[in-house]
Order: C-alpha cells, then sequence, then structure tokens
C-alpha cells in the first residue's frame, strides 16, 4: 500500500536531482519516507536521495518497491502549478501508479524493478570536511560556470577559509568565492583538493545544498 499527497515543488525538485543522472530508477517506499539510490550509465555520477515523510502532507505506507519511468513522471509533475498538492496512490493488484492534480487524473505504469540496473553501493569514503551551502549560491555559480566550461571544480582555501568554485574555458574563465560567513555551516578540515562535477541541474535555488569531500 502507498498514498500521499505531497507538494509539486518538492516532488519536481527530488524527480529532477534522480533523471539528471538515469531516465528509470526504483523508489524504495519505507515506513519514514522515499529513497533512491542510482548511478549514471558511465559510472561518472551517483544520487542517493531521501525524501523524509515530513516533507510530505500525508504519507501511508507498508512498505515496497516500485519503479518509475522519471520522464514521464516529471512531465505528469510539470503539470501542477507551484504549490499545488500532487495525490498518488499505488495500485497493487494492476501495479499502476495514479496520480491526480487539480482536477487532472493520470495512470502510470510502473516498470519491474527488477529489470531497472541495480542500485549501486555507498562508497567508503573518509570526508574531511562537510558544507552547506545556499542552493541559489551554487546555482549561479553553475550558471556561471555554463557559459564557459562544461565542468566545475570545487574546493576550499585552507588560508582564507573561503570555499570556490573554478570554471575554465577556451577563452573564459569563471571564479567565485564564498566566505565562511556566506556558508550555512562548514564542519571538518578544509577541502585541500580540487574535483570535477558534471551534474548541471537538481538544485532548487531556495533550497540548500550539502557538499562533503577530502
Amino acid at each position: 500500500m502507498f498514498k500521499t499527497i505531497v507538494s509539486a515543488d518538492t516532488l519536481g525538485a527530488a524527480l529532477d536531482s534522480v533523471s539528471v543522472l538515469v531516465d528509470e530508477c526504483k523508489i524504495r517506499l519505507e515506513e519514514d519516507g522515499l529513497t533512491i539510490r542510482a548511478v549514471d550509465p558511465a559510472n561518472v555520477g551517483m544520487v542517493d536521495l531521501e525524501l523524509a515523510a515530513a516533507a510530505f502532507e500525508s504519507y501511508e505506507t507498508d512498505g515496497g518497491v516500485i519503479g518509475v519511468n522519471l520522464d514521464r513522471l516529471e512531465d505528469i509533475v510539470g503539470m501542477a502549478d507551484s504549490g499545488q498538492l500532487v495525490h498518488l496512490e499505488l495500485d497493487e493488484e494492476t501495479r499502476k501508479l495514479h496520480i491526480s492534480l487539480d482536477g487532472l487524473e493520470y495512470t502510470l505504469a510502473l516498470i519491474d524493478p527488477d529489470s531497472i540496473r541495480q542500485e549501486p553501493d555507498l562508497p567508503e569514503l573518509d570526508l574531511s570536511a562537510e558544507i552547506v551551502i545556499e542552493g541559489r549560491d551554487i546555482a549561479r555559480a553553475v550558471t556561471a560556470a555554463d557559459m564557459v566550461s562544461d565542468h566545475i571544480a570545487l574546493g576550499v582555501d585552507p588560508d582564507d577559509e573561503e570555499f570556490y568554485v573554478d570554471a575554465e574555458g577556451d577563452t573564459d574563465d569563471v571564479h567565485l568565492e564564498l566566505g565562511r560567513e556566506d556558508l550555512i555551516s562548514e564542519q571538518g578540515h578544509p577541502l585541500r583538493r580540487r574535483g570535477k562535477d558534471r551534474t548541471r541541474r537538481g538544485v532548487p535555488r531556495q533550497d540548500a545544498l550539502q557538499l562533503r569531500g577530502r
């Protein structure tokens, strides 16, 4: 059994962060919320998403796993206006998801979870720093970087205690710095190595983004 009511904004943002990497995924229906873990076909990027039951207007389930086509589900949720509520209910006999919003009724055929790529194991990483940043700040940085390059470097200057974003193109460069006072929080030792992140979408501007690194 699965029956829930959730804001279209909340559900849309969650789906968008996963569809950046994959077209279909398994959604685990846990008592305390939904979980999704998936890796892109090239094994370059992985998403591990938890949407707590508290994020829903109402949430009922007795557990289970469903497989969904993210493009189709996003298209349906995208029909809702900002702030509207989306009602979802699983028909266990037909294995279809009934979705209703603002008088519109949809029936979405689900995918056999066994036919979807196996969920990846979480790698064991020794992460010595954790930074929480406003979603709008990282979105601004990615938008600026996208004008000059298809990848960005993220890091922390241990001397100036600044989080930075760098992008280098053939002729143009972008650099953004955020001091400790501009971050929501910073824990552990500063990041001392630069890394690449090819993700371009998926972070709502109003949300906070948690970054961890070595």
